[in-house]
């Protein structure tokens, strides 16, 4: 589960200081880098726990000079965040399913799973930080001027 973190300007005096800057390209991706660790801050906190696994796989990748891969590492973070439909499991290296329910032990050909409702956590995580883009670039821009 990968969020990739680009930062739009709308035209106006934002986008017009920025392009007139030649010396800021240096200060902006470092509020390129900055805002990606704030989303991985963000997303630490707002992703559910359960073991800590999904949590603890957060990382932020550089990309390029001023692009970020904010990612959660674990095979099923996709299905945490995105959600999953109805779905029969099935046994994949044993002849029947087995687990738990309430004290009880269940084995089982197959089962019919609910499906797991969406947590968008990494959505949530961008649109924190997102709020704060701006006022971090405009201070970049007037430390650069």
């Amino acid at each position: 589960m990968a969020v990739r973190l680009n930062v739009e300007f709308e035209p106006g005096d934002v986008g017009a200081r920025i392009n007139a800057l030649t010396k800021g390209w240096r200060r902006f991706a470092g509020v390129a880098e900055e805002l990606a660790d704030l989303v991985n801050q963000y997303a630490r906190s707002e992703v559910p726990v359960d073991t800590g696994r999904l949590k603890e796989s957060h990382h932020v990748e550089k990309m390029s000079e001023a692009e970020y891969l904010v990612a959660a590492r674990t095979p099923y973070a996709v299905y945490v965040h995105e959600g999953t439909n109805p779905h029969d499991i099935f046994p994949v290296n044993a002849q029947a399913l087995r687990f738990e329910v309430d004290g009880q032990v269940i084995f089982a050909q197959h089962v019919r799973h609910p499906g797991t409702e969406a947590n968008p956590w990494m959505d949530r995580a961008s649109e924190r930080a997102r709020q704060e883009a701006e006022a971090l670039v405009i201070a970049a821009i007037e430390g650069a001027m």
